[in-house]
Formats: C-alpha cells, structure tokens, sequence
C-alpha cells in the first residue's frame, strides 16, 4: 500500500528520531483511522511511557478505551491530557459525563480549578461547575461560578453562582448574590422568586413574599413569554376556562378596568368551543391550536390583582382567648383546636372579593376539580401577612417560635365530589380556614376537613406522607387511628399539629361562581425543628 503525504512525513521523522512524540501520535492517529487499533495503541503507549503527561498521546488512548468500553481507562486519559492543557470541547463534555457517572468527586477537585484555563465556553463551564457541586466538590465548584461570575458580569452567571451559594447552605450570601444579579437585570424572574426562597429559608417572609409577587409579574403578565414552563400555559382543562370565564364576567360586572378584557373572553370562548372531549372536565388536554394562537398570549395569565392591603384595625377577631386556644390545642391529644370568627368582618370581606377577583388561579394540575394558587404565585397580599403576624402574636406558646414558610388557596370550582387527599404537610403547625359564605355549602356536616389523631412516623420523608396515600392509610389502620371531622364554616379556622394526617371531607356546594369553596392553608415553621 502507497504511503499518503502525512504518512509519509511521520515516517521521516521517526527515521530521524525514533522518540519524536508529535511524529508518533501523528502515525497513531493514522493507523487509527485506518481502523488499525492495536497498532495505534502501541504507537500511543510509545510516547505515554515516556512522556506520562504528553497530552495527544493521552487523547488517542482515551479514545481508543472508549471504543473498547473501558470508561475507567477513558477518563484516567481524558484527565490526564486536560491537566496538562487545552482539549477538543467534546473530549472536555466526555470527561465530565465520566467524571459524574463514576461519582469521581477527587476527579473533580482537580480538574475544575484548571476550566477557566481550558476552555472559555461559558455554558461547559457552569455545567462542569454544576456538576462538581453534586459530586461534593463544593469549594471547588463555588469558586469556579464566582470566577465566571466576576469575569463576565452576566446576569445568568451571577444567577448561577447565587444558586449554588443557596444549595451549598450559604443563604446570606445567595442573598447577596441575588441581589447583585438584579442590580445587573431587574427583570430576571428566576432571581427573584430564588431570592424569596432565601428569605423564606431566613424567616423573613414579608420581604419573600415582594419577590415572589415581582417574579409572578415578569412570567405571567399578558404576553410575556412563556418558556420557562409551557406545561402551564399550552395545555388546560374545561374546568380552568369555564372558571375563568366565570371569574371575568365577575371582573366586568364589577367596573374593574381591566385591560383587553373583552378580547380575553372572546379568546376563552373560543378555546373552550374548540376544546376535545375528555373523559371529565378536569383531565389536561393540550390547547387547540386554532384557539391558541389568539388566546397563547392572554390565558393563565396576571390580568387583575384585586388590592388586599394591611388593615389599619385587626384582621384576626381581638375577641379570641389566646390563652384558652393554646390551652385547648394543647388538651386534643397531638394537638388540634378549632376557632370560629376567626377574622374581623373588613378582613373577611376583603380577603373573599381577593380571592375572587384576583386572576392568580393558575395551576390546574389537580384532580377533582380544584384550583389552586400559593405565595409564590401571586397569592401574596399584605393582608394575608398580617392575618399571620396577628395569629402568631394571639397563641405565642404554639406560633412564635414558628414564622410563617408557606401559604396557599385551594378553591373547589365543582360542586360535587370528592376534596383534597389524605395527606401530611412539611411544617410545625398547619392552620387551615375557609372563607366561602356558609349559604353554599349543601352540608352543614360535612365539606369540612377531617384530621386523624395519630402523627405521620418521624422518619417518614415527604413523599412518604405527603403523596403516598397507600402507606399512609395503611399507617392510619395499622395504628388504630380516629378520625375528627370539622365541618365546614365561614370563617373558621382549624389549628393543628402538621404532623397529623388530613383530608377535606367530600363536598356538597351549590353551583357557581360564587359559591366555590375556598380554602386558605398557612404552615408555620419547620417539622423537624416542632
């Protein structure tokens, strides 16, 4: 066979001298795209045994190991070259995916205080950088986001950095991180809600909940973009439109400006119209795309935030006994007691057209249908704030130690049927009360909550007591435990340990819009800190 050019240059030069290491990883590289493996591995191994650190030879036999499916072989030589300078982009891609599936956390100590040096791909190195985190290179992979960070000045690096601080349990500096990335963009709606998580974590929830309301601003204004979770906007249930249909005809009637509002309903309509049938009004289905050209923009959308201001007065009847409730809470075995007129009529009536008006019901992924919105949607009005302050300072013993950490609304849009699962929350203390005139319940003995009076095991996790219904009934029977069935009132409140398991019991409203059974849930402070 005839040798080519190239060949024929790295003979020569081997000819001269025998150890040239360009000239034999040069052949090597030719006899391995002749398909001559073992020959370019001796020629590889040639220069590797002299020069150990001679970054081509260690590229030849990474790949070379890799065509074998020796990854342990793959990686050692993969490192090997990248310590001693620059790689192929793909050979440093290849290094970390080895790095990570063989958990080589040492591996990556070494390596990612050299990845500003090897490479300027800002997206490989926050990808090493995020990667080293999960391998416990934190030092290592802090300072390398910081570096990135600092030398570019972007939002989305500083971003990632504060991400990382928060992750590796640096909250007060995330915090600080956060804050510099919306000096750089204050639009950068990641940011704000990872900065209301920082604060949430810090127990200063008033100012978390600011952020959580500024971030929900950025995504669900009419028209801004939906990309940062499509699931939320191109797919929608009967039961989502007929509800906010219903909602904005209440927004109509009621003379507030909305803008685009006809349009809105129109597009509504229109969707609804085209919408496929399901086996039921809750099941998800995608938009059609006829409608959804016309209502993409506009639907699960901010369009109203009705004003729910502090009060200058109560919220939370000054008529309460707070030394009789926490006495009572602390009376009911693990800890439950039920308060009536638990708000003042303005913090009542304010609350309800809030949560009526306000178009914040954006998630739709339930069952049964229900609606629902948190803090960290938009369900984040200062009056709610203060109906948390007010409640901690009237039972100190249960609640002072425990800072609000989550709120939501869960809202009932069908009359019928069966309510929220059997489940346990993540918190100290749970509080649950309900808004809804009593004029609609159908029920007066039930539509409640029912809560068992044995505590969910302390070394259950959440998704054990939280989402698995099989194992928690199967506890609940096993321990003998007895159900306490609340039934539902306007305006009462049940207090009670988070530790115990509940369910709303079923459900019996009237028809409409009016009449949908709302909800409110706070938790107070941590489990495992009760």
């Amino acid at each position: 066979m005839t040798m080519q050019a190239p060949e024929q240059e790295a003979a020569a030069r081997l000819r001269r001298d025998p150890h040239d290491g360009e000239a034999l990883i040069h052949l090597a590289v030719i006899r391995y795209q002749q398909g001559q493996g073992d020959e370019a591995m001796q020629l590889a191994r040639r220069v590797s045994s002299s020069a150990p650190q001679f970054g081509p030879a260690n590229l030849v036999l990474a790949q070379l190991a890799g065509d074998r499916g020796q990854t342990d072989n793959e990686r050692r030589h993969l490192a090997a070259a990248f310590k001693v300078g620059t790689i192929p982009e793909p050979a440093v891609e290849r290094l970390i995916r080895l790095m990570v599936d063989a958990g080589d956390g040492e591996l990556a100590r070494e390596l990612l205080p050299l990845m500003l040096q090897r490479t300027g791909n800002i997206d490989l190195l926050t990808a090493a950088a995020t990667q080293g985190l999960a391998l416990g290179a934190t030092d290592a992979a802090l300072d390398l986001l910081d570096r990135i960070a600092t030398q570019t000045g972007n939002a989305a690096a500083i971003y990632n950095h504060a991400t990382a601080l928060k992750q590796a349990g640096q909250a007060e500096a995330a915090l600080a991180g956060f804050r510099r990335c919306l000096e750089a963009d204050p639009e950068f709606a990641a940011a704000h809600h990872n900065l209301g998580n920082v604060l949430i974590d810090l127990d200063r929830t008033t100012e978390a909940a600011e952020h959580y309301l500024a971030a929900t601003w950025i995504r669900r204004a009419p028209h801004a973009d939906t990309a940062w979770n499509p699931k939320l906007f191109d797919f929608t249930t009967r039961t989502k439109l007929r509800h906010d249909l219903d909602q904005f005809a209440l927004i109509k009637a009621e003379g507030i400006d909305v803008p685009e509002l006809d349009t809105v309903i129109d597009a509504y309509g229109e969707a609804l119209a085209r919408l496929p049938n399901a086996a039921d009004d809750t099941q998800v289905v995608e938009l059609p795309a006829a409608a959804g050209a016309q209502l993409a923009p506009l639907y699960n959308r901010l369009h109203h935030l009705q004003p729910a201001g502090r009060l200058p007065g109560p919220a939370v009847n000054p008529a309460l006994d707070g030394p009789r409730l926490v006495e009572a809470y602390r009376d009911n075995g693990p800890g439950w007691v039920v308060i009536d007129d638990f708000l003042t009529p303005e913090a009542l009536d304010a609350l309800l057209a809030y949560c009526r008006l306000s178009t914040f019901w954006f998630n739709f992924y339930y069952r049964n249908g229900y609606l629902g919105t948190s803090i960290e949607t938009g369900f984040a009005a200062p009056l709610l704030l203060q109906i948390a302050e007010e409640l901690r300072a009237k039972v100190p013993e249960l609640l002072a130690p425990h800072p609000l950490r989550k709120c939501w609304s869960f809202k009932k849009c069908s009359g019928e049927g069966k309510a929220v699962a059997l489940h346990a929350d993540f918190a100290a203390v749970n509080s649950n009360f309900w808004i809804t005139p009593d004029e609609a319940n159908l029920d007066p003995e039930g539509g409640g909550l029912i809560v068992w009076d044995k505590e969910a095991p302390a070394d259950w996790d959440f998704a054990d007591y939280n989402r698995d219904n099989e194992k928690s009934r199967g506890f609940l029977r096993d321990s003998g435990a007895k159900p306490l069935n609340v039934p539902y009132r306007q305006n009462r409140m049940l207090v009670f340990n988070s530790d115990l398991f509940h369910e709303s019991g079923p459900v019996h409203f009237k028809p409409g819009y009016l009449n949908h059974r709302l909800n409110i849930t706070m938790l107070f402070g941590h489990r495992d800190r009760a």
